[in-house]
């Protein structure tokens, strides 16, 4: 009977212990935003996961509200989702549930593809989020889950002039 508490509270201090290291660490990341000059109510915020598993996106605020208007950007190419791309060839905008965030891929990974996968590219490189909001958004709140855990992110944005 020790021994049954015993393992028991071994496996939960472990569950703990990782939970705790999993909140500490949140795997999402925000490497750039991009400002459009006539549009003062969007941006796009490339984003990657830096986890070893997938992230779901829930949804998005701009400045504590609901967001007009939310894509997640792919890229199969190197190009980056920003905002000097249009939808097409290089970048395809979707809804947000539509992709899951895989893990960012290492740059041997990245050249292995690009070689590999010439003209029919399929593995997704980039990501970023296409936001519009109902005015100039000063902050984007990215809430997803990560390992069915809830996190949530939040993005300066606001535009210095």
């Amino acid at each position: 009977m020790k021994k049954l508490f015993l393992v028991i509270g071994v496996i939960s201090f472990l569950f703990l212990v990782g939970f705790i290291y999993l909140k500490a660490n949140p795997p999402l990341a925000v490497p750039g935003i991009t400002f459009y000059t006539y549009e003062e109510t969007k941006r796009i915020v490339s984003i990657e996961n830096n986890g070893f598993t997938s992230i779901k996106l829930k949804n998005v605020l701009v400045n504590g509200k609901k967001a007009k208007n939310v894509e997640l950007g792919v890229s199969r190419t190197l190009q980056m989702v920003s905002g000097t791309i249009r939808d097409g060839e290089q970048i395809t905008f979707h809804n947000i549930n539509e992709f899951d965030v895989k893990p960012r891929l290492r740059d041997e990974e990245i050249t292995r593809i690009i070689e590999e996968e010439k003209g029919d590219r399929q593995t997704i490189i980039h990501y970023g989020l296409r936001v519009t909001g109902n005015e100039p958004p000063e902050k984007i709140t990215i809430k997803y889950t990560y390992l069915g855990i809830p996190y949530s992110i939040e993005v300066d944005v606001k535009e210095e002039r």
